[in-house]
């Protein structure tokens, strides 16, 4: 008899008075919404911190390409003209803070930050164009250096870019690139000229402007 009952403790049951037994039905209805109630708390939270990371990783990829929702635009910079040489202390150009730096003898930290330079490596060289140092983009026509903001990230967002390694200079017509960096800059550069003194690249370029940039 002491063996019957604890077997009816062990699977959930109640003796009942008479010897028999009968379902702790009550008991058993409450564990069961219970266990279900977390289950559905853990599924829930799982989501969320899903979607929450799904939705910060978007935000950055927007920031990172220059279309941050949450950032007013104001339009373009105004333009920048420049001329890179070998022969100068302006031979490597970061088109994010407009800083420049002379051709380094050896690797220097802030080369990292510099997008880009003319296709020389000897002084003498004549440059053909200029490389691109993480920087990507899209070859475009001449006059899309007028395009609209919408337009310019339109192509940058949705069409196929490419690593701008190297912008080859046109003699015909001005070589003309949407760009962004590796910084989330993005911006037009046009390469205009090769000049004889300093022998270099003549070029120009704008960037997205936004209420931080002008604060």
């Amino acid at each position: 008899m002491r063996n019957h009952e604890q077997a009816v403790a062990r699977d959930g049951l109640q003796p009942r008075e008479n010897g028999g037994v009968r379902r702790n039905i009550r008991g058993e209805r409450m564990r069961s919404t219970l266990s279900i109630l977390l289950c559905s708390l853990i599924i829930a939270g799982c989501r969320q911190t899903k979607t929450t990371k799904s939705t910060n990783e978007e935000k950055d990829a927007e920031v990172q390409s220059g279309n941050d929702p949450n950032a007013e635009v104001l339009g373009y910079s105004d333009t920048q003209e420049i001329v890179l040489s070998m022969n100068s202390m302006k031979f490597m150009l970061d088109l994010d803070t407009g800083r420049t730096m002379d051709p380094p003898a050896t690797h220097r930290p802030e080369q990292e930050q510099m997008d880009i330079h003319p296709t020389q490596w000897q002084p003498y060289e004549r440059p053909t164009g200029l490389s691109g140092l993480s920087l990507r983009g899209r070859k475009m026509k001449p006059d899309d250096w007028d395009a609209s903001v919408t337009d310019m990230r339109d192509v940058l967002a949705h069409d196929r870019v490419q690593e701008l390694t190297q912008m080859k200079f046109d003699p015909k017509e001005p070589a003309t690139y949407f760009f962004a960096t590796r910084d989330g800059t993005i911006g037009i550069l046009q390469l205009l000229a090769v000049v004889e003194e300093p022998e270099g690249i003549r070029l120009r370029y704008k960037t997205l402007m936004r209420n931080s940039d002008s604060q």
